[in-house]
């Protein structure tokens, strides 16, 4: 589907991402600015540079403006820009041997870092302050999970694990699993690290600017388990994190790109799966939906009509796949 069609025609806010679509940002507010309240912009990539001059990370030197530039044209012409940041995907950190994340048999994923380093979220609220002072509305935090069940098992998380579990230092994910107790233990714990990090991002963000929109993803995918695989395969649990921030992107599928259509006991399932929705509206909170790659009409049709069955009223488009989108694949599904 082009641009014109999903901006205009099907009123989805797109992020927007200079690996996908380099255009400059008086180009796109020339073309798109009448027609749109509001956009994201990708400010931290994948692998772990920036898109705008930051005194904290690393400069994509390519598209050191790009963020910036949206952010501030779009702030003069009233449109809403909300800064998308990659938070545990992260190349550039995934090689320190610091922060990488590994599962109990030793190997890597390089595409992410661990979770469980308060350092880091230091890092990743210093980055989120600096695009809320360059005139974003809103922080979203992608990315924002373990790699699966398996992680992390770093010599970081194997001290603290071990000391709450009471297993000795050389355990492995066997010892978790087979163990219900023990394994009741690993998922809240790992449940916890997410939430304190986003704590943590929220508190500083907000330190410098409290009305700035916090909303953390989390996945749903149909696929590997649905909800339950959201807490036990990702770490995330979407209601804790929404009474944190006040908001929530739910991502669509990111690892089984398969839509069910409408009139299909499928998509039943998906809307009873989602109907936690109903309490985070309860409280006054909100939740959007979060899709990525490149949507057909017939996509964006059958999420079109999951927001209107959910009462969510915003739907993020990537209009594409991240560039390492295969290899984060294969690593959430436990494939790699």
């Amino acid at each position: 589907m082009d641009l014109r069609r999903l901006i205009i025609e099907r009123k989805v806010i797109v992020v927007l991402d200079p690996a996908v679509l380099n255009t400059p940002a008086d180009d796109f507010y020339s073309r798109f600015g009448s027609s749109i309240e509001s956009i994201a912009v990708v400010a931290k990539a994948p692998s772990g540079r920036t898109y705008y001059n930051s005194e904290n990370a690393r400069q994509e030197k390519e598209y050191s403006d790009y963020f910036e530039s949206y952010a501030s044209l779009g702030d003069q012409l009233g449109i809403n820009v909300y800064a998308v940041i990659n938070a545990f995907s992260d190349e550039w950190f995934g090689q320190d041997p610091m922060y990488k994340t590994i599962d109990s048999e030793g190997n890597a994923i390089h595409t992410h870092v661990c979770p469980n380093r308060k350092e880091y979220w230091h890092y990743l609220s210093e980055i989120s302050k600096e695009v809320v002072m360059k005139h974003a509305q809103g922080v979203i935090l992608t990315g924002l999970s373990y790699i699966n069940s398996r992680y992390c098992f770093c010599e970081h998380c194997r001290k603290e694990f071990s000391e709450i579990s009471g297993l000795p230092a050389d355990f492995n994910f066997d010892d978790v699993k087979n163990n219900p107790s023990i394994w009741e233990q690993w998922v809240n714990w790992r449940k916890s690290k997410i939430s304190e990090a986003v704590n943590h991002i929220t508190d500083e963000v907000w330190s410098v600017r409290k009305d700035v929109y916090i909303i953390p993803t989390v996945y749903y995918d149909m696929e590997v388990g649905g909800i339950k695989s959201t807490l036990e395969l990702f770490g995330q649990d979407p209601l804790e994190l929404v009474n944190l921030t006040g908001n929530l992107a739910i991502h669509i599928n990111p690892w089984s790109p398969l839509l069910p259509d409408t009139d299909t006991q499928e998509y039943q399932d998906l809307l009873q799966e989602l109907s936690f929705v109903k309490d985070i509206f309860v409280k006054g909170y909100s939740a959007t939906i979060f899709y990525w790659g490149p949507i057909s009409e017939q996509e964006l049709t059958i999420l079109s009509k999951l927001s209107d069955d959910l009462n969510i009223q915003n739907i993020f488009v990537y209009p594409n796949y991240p560039a390492s989108y295969a290899r984060w694949r294969e690593a959430h599904l436990g494939i790699a």
